[in-house]
């Protein structure tokens, strides 16, 4: 299986992300993952993820406190 990797700066200060994974077998997507980072005092955190993780197309939101809603 072939894993394709992607980010994108969504900011000229370079503060907000785009990662976008992708897990590709015989032409045809198996698994991915898009997050959402941004950089907060210097440091970065994801803020929202969608990915197949738990077996179906799901969003996750991630607070800087470490605290998930799903």
């Amino acid at each position: 299986m072939k894993e394709v990797a992607y980010h994108k700066y969504l900011d000229d200060g370079e503060n907000e992300l785009l990662r976008i994974r992708l897990w590709i077998d015989k032409g045809q997507v198996k698994d991915l993952v898009v997050q959402y980072e941004s950089r907060i005092n210097s440091r970065w955190y994801s803020i929202v993820r969608y990915d197949c993780s738990h077996g179906f197309f799901h969003k996750d939101v991630i607070f800087p406190n470490g605290k998930k809603e799903k």
